[in-house]
């Protein structure tokens, strides 16, 4: 058991943070901070060749979460801002594009809106980034 846990510490005390490898293409966990003393972090995920994957946190200066996506299949990107009082503010799908010369992100689908106490204030349907429609809740 002692083994296997010192494996464990000099395994995570290794995984160096922010890489790049080769070709210059991020690669691994990343976490960017707003200080040089590294004490206020701004957001937190994982790269594979340059694209992010799975889940990533971005964070105000105060340390409160603001943003939350979750990369999925096909670049899409299930998408949650946040007030700073930690409720939903925003919530829905987008569609992340990469080309040699651009990157960029369009809403998709519905996206639903809350209050600062978490309860739907109205949705709105969003076409190839472009608001299409809106719908009051009641």
């Amino acid at each position: 058991m002692r083994n296997t846990l010192f494996i464990l510490l000099v395994f995570s005390f290794s995984c160096k943070l922010n890489k790049v490898d080769e070709h210059f293409r991020k690669q691994g966990k990343w976490v960017l901070y707003y200080d040089n003393s590294e004490k206020h972090i701004m957001n937190r995920g994982h790269y594979i060749n340059n694209k992010q994957i799975g889940k990533w946190k971005y964070y105000n200066p105060n340390g409160g979460i603001y943003l939350k996506e979750k990369y999925q299949k096909d670049n899409w990107v299930k998408t949650v801002y946040y007030f700073p009082n930690g409720k939903k503010n925003l919530e829905g799908m987008a569609f992340y594009v990469s080309t040699t010369d651009t990157t960029y992100y369009r809403w998709e689908g519905y996206w639903k809106q809350y209050d600062s106490t978490g309860v739907i204030k109205n949705s709105a349907f969003y076409k190839f980034g472009k608001f299409a429609w809106f719908k009051k809740s009641k």
